[in-house]
């Protein structure tokens, strides 16, 4: 495959030749504290531009570490490019859904497919009806594009 841009369902995305093919780890708890100084940044920088600003930092990995949270690390090849983080929950009419709550890293149009496909069988794995995502806009197109939809707009006001 060429590198460029190709149309899926109206989304844009890059395409590379794939040498590398990405891959997705679950982080069990013990071993956070390997990857944690490799994505920290990314979490960082994920947690900064949502718009709830529940959990900093800390909190994440203190979630990750215990179990309460599953971190995912994606591979291209041997280099580490990414990580998503997510939690289980059940909404008030008892249906359970995965939340991402933080993804970030590099060369996220190569991976952000295969960590949503992820994303979707962990949700069944656990029973869950739906997998639920705080994104910036210029996400919507692509991940659209992969199924999910626009179920509400969450809007901050500074005061």
């Amino acid at each position: 495959m060429e590198a460029g841009y190709a149309e899926l369902n109206g989304a844009q995305e890059y395409r590379v030749p794939i040498e590398r093919e990405p891959r997705i780890s679950a982080v069990k708890g013990d071993h956070v504290g390997w990857y944690w100084p490799k994505v920290a940044d990314w979490l960082r920088a994920a947690l900064a531009e949502a718009v709830h600003h529940e959990l900093n930092i800390q909190d994440v990995y203190r979630r990750c570490k215990c179990g309460d949270s599953l971190m995912l690390a994606i591979a291209l090849g041997d280099d580490l490019c990414g990580v998503g983080v997510l939690d289980y929950s059940v909404d008030p009419k008892g249906d359970g859904y995965v939340l991402v709550y933080a993804c970030g890293g590099e060369s996220m149009p190569q991976w952000i497919g295969l960590f949503m496909d992820t994303c979707k069988t962990i949700a069944l794995e656990r029973g869950a009806r739906r997998v639920l995502m705080v994104g910036r806009r210029g996400w919507q197109p692509f991940l659209e594009a992969r199924g999910a939809k626009l179920r509400c707009i969450c809007m901050s006001m500074e005061v």
